[in-house]
């Protein structure tokens, strides 16, 4: 009898884990059910294993936070998602580019304000803790979506009167 009906393993790049299903009569047929406990002649019994690999996870990105905040309007593309087994180290993507055309708000007030946009990092979507842009983390075993954040800075001027 195995010590383990589950063991896990690797197999060609997979996690996952090795599954005792039972014993086979010569490795071949059907699991064996209750035939085992009463054997009247020598049986040549084979362990049946499965490997059932591991969930993976998907990683998604997001420009930024529409409801809670400002962010840089159009122009910045999008983040392919991609999967990964819990516990995987994953490099979070570059920053997102800005075009110097959005570099602008357009206040509630219809007033436009000139300035700079500045990324600050990936929010985590199940921690809230910053992620670096090209920075390395661990996969947890949940979906994630990192989303930008960003700061705005208006250009500033001073103005003289005489």
């Amino acid at each position: 009898m195995p010590q383990q009906t589950t063991v896990s393993a690797t197999v060609n790049g997979v996690p996952g884990n090795w599954v005792f299903q039972g014993w086979k009569k010569d490795g071949k047929g059907e699991v064996l059910g209750a035939e085992i406990a009463n054997v009247q002649e020598d049986m040549h019994l084979v362990g049946s294993w499965d490997f059932i690999p591991n969930a993976q996870y998907d990683l998604s990105y997001s420009m930024g936070d529409t409801e809670h905040c400002w962010i840089p309007s159009g122009g910045l593309g999008s983040i392919a998602s991609s999967e990964h087994y819990a516990g995987d180290t994953v490099t979070s993507a570059a920053a997102p580019t800005i075009p110097a055309a959005e570099n602008t708000i357009l206040a509630a007030n219809g007033t436009t304000f000139q300035g700079t946009w500045t990324f600050q990092g990936w929010k985590r979507s199940d921690n809230d803790k910053i992620v670096n842009e090209k920075a390395e983390f661990t996969m947890p075993n949940h979906d994630l979506t990192l989303t930008a954040q960003w700061t705005f800075k208006p250009n500033t001027y001073k103005v003289e009167y005489n």
